[in-house]
C-alpha cells in the first residue's frame, strides 16, 4: 500500500485507504497486520458493509457467529447488525470494507485513525472518552456499539459530547503529521 493517502493506526496494526467515493458508497482497502485490533462489536444502523479479502485471512464476527474470508471471499452484514472483524491468518490480511450509503464514515474512521498515529488514543486504539462522544455526538448514531442499548448512547453522546466540546475537543481531528507546515 503508497503511503500517500494512506492513513495508520500503529496501535491496531491497521492502515486504510479510500478506493471509490460516489454518494452511493464509499469503498476502503485495509491492510492488517498479524497481532492487529479490530474495532468493538458495533453496528450501523443505516448502512451495508461489504467485506472483501484480497489477501490473507479475515475474520468477522456477525451475531456472534464467526466467518472466515480468505481471498476472493466477500461477505455482506446488512444494517443495523452487529460485527467486528480481525486478521486471523498468519500473515497480513487486505481486504476491503464498502459502505453503502457512505453517510459520515469517511471522516469518521480518519479521525479514528490519526488520533492514534498522534498518540492520543489507549491500548485499543480508542480515543479517551470525552473525544469519542465528541465524534459519536456528530455521528448522530451512524455507529453504535453492539453491547449497549442505543438509548444509552446516544444519551452519552449528547451530554458527554457537550462537555467534550466545551472543554475544546472537535468531532473531527487531523494528524499533526497531516498538517501542513505553517508559512
Amino acid at each position: 500500500m503508497n503511503d500517500v493517502d494512506v492513513w495508520h493506526s500503529p496501535t491496531a496494526k491497521s492502515r486504510f485507504k479510500v478506493t471509490e467515493r460516489t454518494p452511493e458508497r464509499l469503498t476502503i482497502e485495509f491492510e492488517n497486520e498479524v497481532g492487529d485490533i479490530g474495532p468493538p462489536e458495533h453496528l450501523h444502523p443505516d448502512q451495508d458493509e461489504e467485506f472483501a479479502v484480497l489477501e490473507g485471512e479475515l475474520l468477522l464476527r456477525v451475531r456472534g457467529r464467526e466467518v472466515r474470508l480468505s481471498p476472493g471471499r466477500s461477505h455482506l452484514v446488512p444494517r443495523g447488525t452487529a460485527h467486528t472483524f480481525h486478521n486471523a491468518g498468519s500473515g497480513r490480511v487486505r481486504f476491503t470494507s464498502q459502505h453503502r450509503p457512505p453517510l459520515g464514515f469517511e471522516p469518521f474512521l480518519k479521525t479514528i485513525y490519526d488520533l492514534d498515529l498522534d498518540g492520543r488514543s489507549n491500548a485499543q486504539g480508542q480515543p479517551g472518552l470525552l473525544q469519542l462522544m465528541v465524534i459519536l455526538k456528530a455521528r448522530r448514531g451512524e455507529e453504535l456499539l453492539a453491547a449497549v442499548p442505543r438509548f444509552a448512547q446516544r444519551g452519552a453522546a449528547i451530554v458527554l459530547g457537550t462537555i467534550g466540546e466545551l472543554v475544546g475537543y472537535r468531532p473531527e481531528y487531523v494528524s499533526e503529521r497531516r498538517r501542513p507546515a505553517p508559512r
